[in-house]
């Protein structure tokens, strides 16, 4: 549970940063995407989306890299018993 949250706020953190980033570069007008206007707000909104997903996937790709074995074999063993049935 640790992890998660601290993984969610660091994420969001680097995507708050690169937003940031991006819209000081680009200055206070807007940039045209997929035919819109956005401002900077939007921007940093977008990017700390962006790694927010980032995190996501690469939490479900990984998760048995992350979770002790202890848990992998509660898991495998409530879905042996589930398939058993």
């Amino acid at each position: 549970m640790s992890f998660n949250t601290i993984g969610c706020n660091l994420f969001a953190f680097l995507g708050m940063i690169t937003g940031t980033l991006v819209s000081s570069i680009g200055g206070e007008g807007t940039f045209s995407f997929l035919g819109r206007e956005i401002y900077a707000v939007q921007l940093t909104t977008m990017m700390r989306c962006i790694c927010l997903v980032t995190l996501g996937l690469w939490m479900a790709i990984a998760w048995r890299k992350l979770t002790p074995d202890d848990d992998i074999e509660r898991i495998e063993s409530l879905g042996r018993r589930r398939t058993a049935r």
